[in-house]
């Protein structure tokens, strides 16, 4: 599991319907019914059965409690602890600059947006890919800059559109070091399973050789970060980009 979208349409709306897909490494260029079996975790749901999904494909999902979910489910401004546009963005975005932002968990980042459509996407660190800024004119006169989180092929593209130039550059920043530790610790993925539990049998903790002594049979390397020069996006726009090698 790559990344993981969590959206819904103002028509599902009264009657509290969620529907929820994923990125799923392997399957990106799937086409018709293939796309839809392999990219569709939940078709249709109510918010409870939303958080049990959640719960089975991040089982470890770290701080982020429910409060913090339902603020990115229908949540505004700094509502959870988002961080989200600025008021100038209201010249880009007049109703969903106070949706747009972004919420950074110990286990995954969360990216808010939409009025009439929602949606809250979810990538674990260490199922970053890549990172990106994108300025166009109209943004960099007003200080904005959109931050994409780029995953593996599929119908999750997580982006936070119109943030403050600087709030975009930190988290651009911040997430690039954060996905390449993530990486360095992270073990073979075993999603919708519950975290691992040490075994006294075993010798030690997952991982480990008997005894806790040396790793076991799986390990993960570092990966990278290199940032390419800034190029010229449409309309005399701008585009930077942070590449993390990939491990999967």
């Amino acid at each position: 599991m790559q990344a993981l979208q969590i959206s819904q349409s103002w028509l599902w709306r009264p009657f509290q319907w969620w529907h929820v897909k994923l990125n799923v490494a392997g399957y990106g260029l799937a086409e018709g019914s293939a796309a839809q079996t392999t990219s569709v975790l939940l078709p249709v749901g109510h918010r409870a059965d939303v958080l049990a999904v959640l719960a089975l494909a991040l089982p470890d999902f770290g701080e982020a409690d429910v409060a913090t979910i339902d603020a990115g489910l229908t949540g505004k401004r700094r509502d959870g602890g988002y961080v989200h546009s600025p008021p100038r963005a209201a010249w880009l975005d007049p109703f969903a600059w106070t949706r747009n932002g972004y919420r950074v968990t110990d286990r995954a980042l969360l990216a808010r947006s939409g009025v009439l459509n929602r949606v809250l996407a979810v990538v674990p660190h260490e199922r970053t890919q890549s990172l990106g800024l994108d300025q166009g004119p109209v943004e960099r006169l007003l200080r904005l800059a959109t931050f994409a989180l780029h995953s593996t092929p599929g119908p999750v593209s997580p982006r936070v559109q119109h943030l403050a130039a600087d709030d975009a550059a930190q988290i651009l920043a911040e997430q690039a070091r954060r996905a390449r530790r993530a990486r360095a610790v992270a073990g073979p993925e075993r999603w919708m399973t519950a975290p691992a539990v040490d075994s006294p049998a075993a010798g030690g903790p997952t991982g480990q050789g008997p005894g806790g002594e040396g790793p076991g049979e799986e390990a993960v390397a570092e990966g990278r970060t290199a940032e390419d020069p800034a190029t010229a996006g449409p309309g005399g726009g701008s585009a930077a980009r942070t590449g993390l090698d990939p491990s999967d």
